[in-house]
């Protein structure tokens, strides 16, 4: 099931519109789903993602790949995570993406250095998220990550302590969106990691053809940014 939205709401407010039509906010959180979950005796269903966010719910994926791969991951501390093959049955992919505001406000509060690429290139009002882990929608307090040691070019992503480090942080690269069909927004767009400081080539969230989840500098192709590294949303159910 897709929701529509017009395409004249995509650029408005730089930005804030994508947040607001996916409804990313702390208060209206969405999670990929994961319906038809059952105990394994053979018992009664267990709640599941689906019937929690409703129509909410969404899931992560990856241009090159294809919307049928969502993150995944065991979900403890410091657990890997990476993409596989979206089902409607497995916890692992359950994960919210939620806006936690604007990367102005995180550059105003010291979170995001001032002097990195995306407060020098990006307007103040493109949003920025968190993806957290939430097996049937419950959430975990752990977000997808770069650990201090894996701030750098095929660093890994991981689970960390969801707002205590901008490395938990992605900035919405809206200059870099490319049409979409199967993303709910129409288009896709990088996610370039918070806790960078580099004044260029920014750490963007990054797949491989396994579906490795790790952060490169952004891979333009002819002035435009690699399918690899463009990421898109689509509503739940998973499957």
């Amino acid at each position: 099931m897709h929701k529509r939205f017009t395409r004249a709401s995509y650029a408005l407010a730089g930005g804030v519109a994508v947040a607001a039509a996916l409804g990313l906010t702390a208060a209206g959180a969405v999670s990929a789903s994961t319906s038809g979950v059952h105990a394994a005796s053979g018992g009664p269903a267990v709640p599941t993602a689906t019937k929690v966010c409703g129509n909410k719910c969404n899931d992560l994926f990856n241009v090159q790949l294809g919307y049928k791969f969502i993150p995944s991951t065991r979900g403890h501390y410091g657990s890997h995570v990476d993409l596989a093959l979206a089902h409607n049955f497995t916890p692992s992919e359950d994960f919210i993406a939620t806006d936690v505001g604007t990367l102005g406000q995180f550059i105003a509060g010291g979170r995001i250095s001032p002097t990195s690429y995306v407060a020098l290139n990006y307007p103040p009002s493109f949003p920025v998220f968190e993806e957290q882990f939430a097996p049937y929608s419950v959430t975990s307090g752990l977000c997808v990550a770069v650990s201090r040691r894996d701030l750098k070019p095929g660093g890994d992503l991981t689970l960390r302590s969801c707002g205590s480090t901008a490395r938990s942080l992605w900035v919405a690269d809206l200059n870099n969106q490319i049409k979409d069909k199967n993303s709910i927004l129409g288009i896709d767009f990088p996610w370039v990691n918070g806790g960078d400081t580099s004044f260029s080539k920014p750490l963007s969230l990054t797949t491989n053809d396994l579906g490795d989840l790790y952060v490169a500098p952004l891979a333009m192709n002819g002035g435009a940014v690699n399918d690899n590294q463009e990421w898109g949303v689509k509503l739940g159910p998973a499957k």
